[in-house]
């Protein structure tokens, strides 16, 4: 399934917000969310989309040194649970926190892949 533009965004923060969700709960990840949007000054999913390191950044702002369990728990459940391949959730992190552009796409590329559930290559 190809997915493109605006719609590719959409996909990522829906799919994003779903895996926070099913981790902390309706009322963690609206706290969460409210947080995160203060800090960030912007939805934390289309900070994610467009800077996953700024988002890793504004979650250690509000979680101190919980951020990084967060998001080992976050990139274990996106790679093993949606049967992502060609990356382990060390990989998978190491993306998130580079800013460079190939790496930044290849994170949201593996994103679309695990939303759309496809279990082959990013489209």
């Amino acid at each position: 399934m190809m997915v493109e533009g605006e719609e590719r965004r959409m996909s990522v923060k829906i799919f994003f917000r779903g895996v926070i969700r099913s981790l902390l709960g309706e009322s963690g990840s609206k706290v969460l969310e409210f947080h995160m949007t203060r800090i960030l000054k912007a939805d934390p999913y289309d900070v994610l989309y467009d800077d996953p390191k700024a988002f890793c950044d504004g979650l250690r702002i509000f979680l101190g040194s919980g951020a990084d369990a967060l998001l080992k728990v976050l990139a274990k459940n996106i790679v093993k649970e949606h049967s992502l391949k060609g990356v382990d959730p060390e990989e998978f992190l190491k993306l998130m926190e580079d800013r460079r552009k190939d790496s930044r796409d290849r994170f949201i590329n593996l994103l679309v892949e695990a939303a759309c559930g496809s279990g082959g290559p990013a489209p």
